[in-house]
C-alpha cells in the first residue's frame, strides 16, 4: 500500500499549491510607516478590502523572500492579520513583544496568502499539517523566544 503524505492530502483537497488556490497580497510589516490614525485606517481598510471583510474564516500564511514565516488559522482572517500588523509595529512588553521581536528580523514587504475554511476543526487540522509540512520559521523562533525569556 502506498504511503499517503500530508502533501498528497493537501493537494487532493486543493490547499496545495498555495500560489494556485490561496488569495495573495503584499503587505508591510515591522516598520513604523504611519504617523497618524488616518494612515492606520488606510492600512486596515486595505486589509479588509483584500480579505473580504471580518467574517471570513480560514488559514493564512506569511512569506518573506520566499521563506515561510508563519502559518495561522483565524475565525476572522481580517481581525487576526490586523492584529499581527499592530503587533509588528508596537514593541509592547506583552505577548505582542514576541511578534514585534520576530517581525523586527523579517521586516519590510511580506507576502500574505489566505484561504477561506469555515469549520474550526478543519482549520485546526490543516494548520497542523501545513506546519509539519512547511516548517515555518516562527515555530522555531517561538521555542527559542520562550527559552530565552526564562
Amino acid at each position: 500500500m502506498k504511503e499517503y503524505s500530508y502533501t498528497d492530502f493537501l493537494k487532493e483537497i486543493k490547499i496545495y499549491p498555495i500560489e494556485v488556490y490561496w488569495k495573495h497580497t503584499k503587505i508591510i510589516h515591522g516598520k513604523v510607516l504611519m504617523d497618524n490614525d488616518e494612515d492606520k485606517r488606510k492600512i486596515y481598510k486595505f486589509l479588509k478590502d483584500i480579505i473580504g471583510g471580518s467574517k471570513i474564516s480560514g488559514l493564512y500564511l506569511y512569506k518573506y523572500q520566499g521563506k515561510i514565516l508563519y502559518v495561522g488559522k483565524a475565525k476572522s482572517i481580517y481581525d487576526r492579520t490586523k492584529q499581527h500588523f499592530i503587533e509588528s509595529i508596537d514593541p509592547n512588553p506583552t505577548k505582542a513583544f514576541e511578534w514585534f521581536s520576530f517581525f523586527k528580523k523579517y521586516n519590510g514587504e511580506l507576502d500574505l496568502y489566505f484561504i477561506e475554511i469555515n469549520k474550526e476543526i478543519d482549520r485546526r487540522v490543516i494548520e497542523r499539517m501545513l506546519e509539519a509540512d512547511l516548517s515555518p520559521i516562527f515555530e522555531t523562533y517561538r521555542k527559542d523566544f520562550k527559552i530565552s525569556k526564562k
